[in-house]
C-alpha cells in the first residue's frame, strides 16, 4: 500500500468530473482519504491537484493560487450551459470580425471584474448546487463575484473559432468569461475546449495521468515538496513538543530562517533541525 499524506498532480480526462476522478486516484492508489482543490468542469482537461489523507488539511493553500487555462471559444452561437455540452439558446449565423477588435475588447477585461455565476456550476445557493436548480429549470440571482483577470492573450484566430490564454485568480468561471467577451463582440460565443495549464508553480506538463498511476510517481509531491514556495523556519529541538500541541514560538525559538524579514501573516514551513516537516505556521509579529 502506498503511504502517505500526498498531494497529486493529476491531468483529468475530458468526459468525468472532478469527483469522479479523485475517487479513482483514492481507489486506485488504495488511499483512505482523498480531496481535490478546485474544480474543473467534465468538458475540462488539464491540471487537478489532488491531496491524500492529512494533505486534505492543506487543500486551501493550493486553491488560493493563480491559475491559467487555455480555451477555445466558439463566436457565433450561446448554450444555457456557456459551454459545447448545452442546449443551444441562439445562432448569430454566420460571423464577421476584425483580429484587432477582438484584442481590444480582450484588454478592457484584464484587471478586477464582476462575474456572475453561471446556473450551471457548483457554486452554491441555499445550500445546494445552482446546476441542481438549472436542471429543473428555475434560475435564481446570483450576486456578482469579484475576480482579477491578471493576462489575456490570443493564442489563434479562425473565426468562428477563438483559442485564448489566460490566467486569474481563484474563483474564476471562464466559461462565464468567455460568455461575457461574446456579449461585448455582440456575436455570442460558448466554450468548445478548456484546459488547466497552471496552479500557481505546479504544470500540467508534470502531472501524472490515470493511467500512469500505478506506473510512475511522477506528478507526486511529499506536502513538504508541494509547499516549496513558503519560506523555512527551522526551530530548536526544545520547542519541537509546543509545535506538536499547536502553542506557538518565537523567533528566539528559530536556528534559522530561509528568508529574510516577514511581514505578517506570511504562511510559513515549521521543520526540526532533522529537516523534518512539523507544521504550517503563520507569522505575526504581536506583541504581548
Amino acid at each position: 500500500m502506498l503511504s502517505k499524506d500526498l498531494i497529486i498532480c493529476l491531468d483529468k480526462p475530458k468526459g468525468i468530473t472532478s469527483a469522479k476522478a479523485t475517487d479513482i486516484v483514492k481507489k486506485r492508489l488504495d488511499q483512505p482519504k482523498a480531496g481535490h482543490t478546485g474544480t474543473l468542469d467534465p468538458i475540462a482537461t488539464g491540471l487537478l491537484i489532488i491531496c491524500l489523507n492529512r494533505a486534505t488539511r492543506i487543500s486551501n493553500l493550493f486553491s488560493k493560487l493563480k491559475k491559467q487555462y487555455d480555451f477555445t471559444m466558439k463566436l457565433g452561437v450561446t448554450t444555457d450551459t456557456l459551454d459545447a455540452d448545452g442546449r443551444i439558446t441562439k445562432d448569430y449565423g454566420d460571423v464577421e470580425i476584425e483580429k484587432e477588435e477582438l484584442e481590444a475588447i480582450l484588454k478592457s477585461f484584464i484587471g478586477e471584474i464582476k462575474q456572475i455565476p453561471p446556473m450551471f456550476s457548483a457554486k452554491k445557493h441555499k445550500g445546494k448546487p445552482l446546476y441542481k436548480f438549472a436542471r429543473r429549470g428555475v434560475e435564481v440571482d446570483r450576486e456578482p463575484k469579484t475576480v482579477t483577470i491578471y493576462d489575456l492573450n490570443l493564442k489563434r484566430f479562425e473565426p468562428p473559432f477563438i483559442t485564448i490564454s489566460v490566467t486569474c485568480s481563484t474563483g474564476t468561471f471562464i466559461r462565464t468569461l468567455c460568455d461575457d467577451i461574446g456579449k461585448k463582440l455582440g456575436v455570442g460565443a460558448h466554450v468548445t475546449e478548456l484546459r488547466r495549464m497552471r496552479i500557481g508553480p505546479f504544470s500540467v506538463e508534470d502531472a501524472t495521468t490515470l493511467d500512469e498511476l500505478t506506473e510512475s510517481r511522477k506528478g507526486f509531491y511529499t506536502i513538504d515538496e508541494a509547499l516549496s514556495w513558503l519560506p523555512e523556519a527551522v526551530v530548536k529541538a526544545t520547542v519541537i513538543k509546543r509545535i506538536i500541541h499547536g502553542n506557538p514560538i518565537t523567533l528566539n525559538d528559530l536556528y534559522h530562517l530561509s528568508k529574510g524579514k516577514l511581514q505578517p501573516h506570511t504562511l510559513l514551513k515549521i521543520k526540526s533541525p532533522e529537516n523534518e516537516l512539523l507544521s504550517i505556521g503563520v507569522y505575526d509579529n504581536y506583541k504581548k
